[in-house]
């Protein structure tokens, strides 16, 4: 006679339960990642009435890390291919201990944007922040249309977080420094994130 504690059916049913809902799972990051790198690498859309530049790691000495500075020549490029004539550049103040949008204002202003053409969102920590300050921003200057600038990974998300504060994005701008395959946390990071921000409350404008 077989000892029932060499066959539990329903144990063994639960087991595949499990297996069922982690392939699920695991099926359903890949498909979304697959998603963002396709949508991320889409450009659609022709001008707009700001780019938002998105920030990300400063050098420790002050200087511009190479990822940050393909998205603001991304910026350049549609500031003289006429694409725009405004920026809000946002970023806080990293662990290197200084403010990214300062240092993204510097960089444009060395490449040829004028002053008065770029805003700085010292307060942009997070992407919730730089699209809820972005709205703010618009609100003050009449802008209606904003394009996000970043990493191909990132614009989805930005797209979704400057639409849940109403403005319009006809488009977005993805940074010219490749596929990598450290972008792989990066895409995961990006399914959590895109499902948080889906679901979250958001400030309403007045």
């Amino acid at each position: 006679m077989m000892n029932k504690t060499q066959y539990n059916p329903s144990s063994r049913k639960r087991r595949r339960i499990l297996i069922g809902i982690i392939a699920a799972v695991i099926s359903w990051g890949v498909l979304h990642s697959v998603a963002i790198v396709i949508l991320g690498l889409q450009e659609s859309g022709g001008s707009c009435d700001v780019a938002l530049i998105l920030g990300t790691t400063v050098n420790p000495d002050g200087t511009v890390h190479p990822r940050l500075a393909t998205r603001l020549d991304r910026g350049i490029e549609m500031y003289e291919s006429g694409e725009t004539q405004h920026f809000i550049v946002s970023g806080g103040i990293g662990k290197e201990g200084h403010d990214e949008s300062l240092k993204m204002a510097e960089y444009l202003f060395e490449h040829g944007v004028p002053v008065q053409a770029v805003v700085r969102d010292s307060l942009g920590d997070h992407t919730y922040f730089s699209a809820v300050h972005t709205a703010e921003i618009c609100q003050a200057n009449d802008w209606k249309t904003v394009i996000p600038v970043s990493h191909y990974f990132h614009v989805v998300r930005c797209r979704l977080a400057l639409e849940k504060m109403s403005l319009a994005v006809p488009g977005t701008r993805y940074a010219h420094s490749g596929v990598h395959f450290r972008d792989a946390w990066s895409l995961f990071r990006e399914w959590i994130g895109f499902y948080y921000y889906a679901l979250r409350s958001w400030p309403t404008q007045e």
